[in-house]
């Protein structure tokens, strides 16, 4: 699936066109990219939950209770890919010099430029 999505945001219409172009390892990078920085529908998603988060941190401040929605639930369809099973905070996903950083690690790890 991820390949469609990623064939949709750089606008390539032959989703196996696109897979032939780029090395295994490109790809693969592109897939962490898009874990540690959402893009596309997965991007605008993540925009409305955290809005709504904050909405709903300043209703239970007004009212004085506790603020009761988490990112999560607010993503039901937003599926960790298989073998995805860290979480938000071993990501690195609230600082991007170090989703770069880890991203870079990653592209030496497996060779790349």
């Amino acid at each position: 699936m991820f390949a469609f999505e990623l064939a949709l945001e750089l606008g390539h219409v032959d989703v196996d066109a696109m897979l032939e172009s780029i090395t295994p390892i490109q790809f693969e990078e592109w897939r962490i990219f898009g874990r540690l920085r959402p893009f596309g529908d997965r991007r605008a998603d993540l925009r409305n939950a955290m809005l709504a988060i904050a909405i709903d941190a300043v209703v239970a401040h007004a009212v004085g209770g506790d603020p009761c929605l988490e990112p999560e639930s607010l993503m039901p369809f937003d599926k960790p890919d298989a073998g995805a099973d860290q979480d938000r905070e071993d990501l690195g996903w609230e600082d991007p010099e170090l989703q770069m950083a880890k991203l870079e690690m990653l592209a030496q790890q497996w060779g790349a430029r």
